[in-house]
């Protein structure tokens, strides 16, 4: 019997966590592989970051555009609710696969659930700062079984009343690329992004997100910001990339324009994932407030100055430097941090060991699996 798996990806972030479970499952008799490629992989002005999803799988691909540019919100949620209420009567899934916190996983995950579909939520039970925690939440409720990337995040969805039979321990399932030996080389990176002399510890990436909560400080963060990204760029080259489609981002994005003629700051709308991560592993530090430097960077012992309020409540490695949007406590983190020891410290394991993909075929290989009740039930913790 061949299972139709269908897995959502919205944005280049979310991607880089289904990439090595898609890629897992393909060329595999027991399962057809289907992607629903929407949200910001299909806006233009970001890049068009559907086309690093064609490279990277022989998986069937479905294009579905729920927005554009400078839609908010509730806007999105209708628009994809529509839309994958036609995918799924078309393609009628054995198991939707979604990630985190987007709407899109959202609008998925409820449509799936009220059309009976099996649906899998990919690190449920983490916390961070913003409205992301309660979509991702809200997700964990609905959905049917979760991959989750460590013990505590399955305590928290027990706390939450799921069952506990129907969670896994898997690990972050970035990390299965993280440590593969064939990501591209520096050199790779600067003669593919036209970048000049990426020797270890000479560039800093740097990358912002809006936070969503606090569009009315939006103005005050960015000017901090571009002060901060000038100062940095007096000391090392800095690799800069856009931020997510979050509403804010025009905000950001305005600011950038004052950087396109400052030397040592080269400015990207996206980066191909493989290429990030080895950007990550050799730069100097990561700034900013991505969850990339929450997650990834701790992987490879790379040390990051996170600003803000956008990954409170996180677990944090001690790679990871907290700051406010005061520009003389990033100033002053910066230099201690360049003063201080080498990288890379002390690994995180954290979010596993790099095999989140070989333990999620196992489960979809599981006949058990297949028989989780599509009606949830609440269950109380014991005491």
């Amino acid at each position: 019997m061949t299972r139709k798996i269908l897995f959502i990806t919205g944005t280049r972030a979310d991607f880089g966590k289904l990439k090595s479970l898609i890629n897992k499952l393909e060329g595999r008799v027991e399962f057809q592989v289907i992607i629903c490629v929407t949200g910001m992989h299909l806006i233009p002005e970001f890049g068009l970051t559907v086309e690093e999803v064609r490279r990277a799988t022989s998986a069937e691909i479905i294009e579905r555009k729920n927005q554009v540019l400078g839609d908010d919100f509730g806007k999105v949620l209708l628009s994809s609710v529509s839309i994958f209420r036609e995918v799924f009567m078309s393609y009628e899934p054995d198991l939707i696969v979604v990630h985190g916190d987007r709407v899109e996983s959202f609008a998925a995950t409820s449509v799936g659930v009220f059309n009976n579909h099996l649906v899998s939520h990919i690190e449920g039970g983490e916390l961070s700062g913003t409205n992301d925690e309660v979509v991702r939440h809200a997700i964990s409720k609905l959905a049917h079984y979760h991959f989750v990337s460590n013990q505590k995040a399955k305590s928290r969805l027990v706390q939450m009343g799921e069952n506990p039979e129907h969670i896994r321990i898997f690990g972050s399932p970035d990390i299965d690329l993280m440590k593969s030996a064939n990501l591209p080389s520096l050199a790779e990176c600067a003669s593919h992004y036209d970048l000049n002399d990426l020797s270890h510890q000479q560039y800093i990436v740097a990358l912002l997100h809006p936070v969503t909560t606090e569009l009315d400080k939006i103005e005050i963060q960015v000017r901090i910001w571009i002060k901060f990204l000038v100062f940095l760029s007096k000391r090392y080259a800095v690799i800069l990339i856009w931020p997510n489609n979050d509403p804010g981002s025009s905000s950001i994005l305005e600011g950038y324009n004052e950087l396109e003629s400052i030397a040592g700051i080269s400015i990207f709308p996206n980066l191909r994932f493989e290429y990030f991560l080895s950007l990550l592993k050799n730069t100097k530090m990561l700034v900013g407030n991505s969850s990339a430097g929450i997650r990834e960077c701790p992987v490879y012992g790379v040390p990051t100055i996170n600003i803000g309020s956008r990954q409170a409540g996180r677990d944090r490695h001690k790679t990871v430097y907290d700051c406010s949007w005061n520009y003389d406590e990033l100033a002053d983190t910066f230099e201690k941090l360049e003063g201080g020891p080498v990288a890379p410290y002390e690994h995180c394991r954290l979010y596993g060991e790099g095999n989140s993909d070989v333990m999620f075929l196992e489960t979809l290989l599981d006949e058990a699996f297949w028989s989780v009740p599509r009606q949830k039930v609440f269950v109380d913790v014991d005491g």
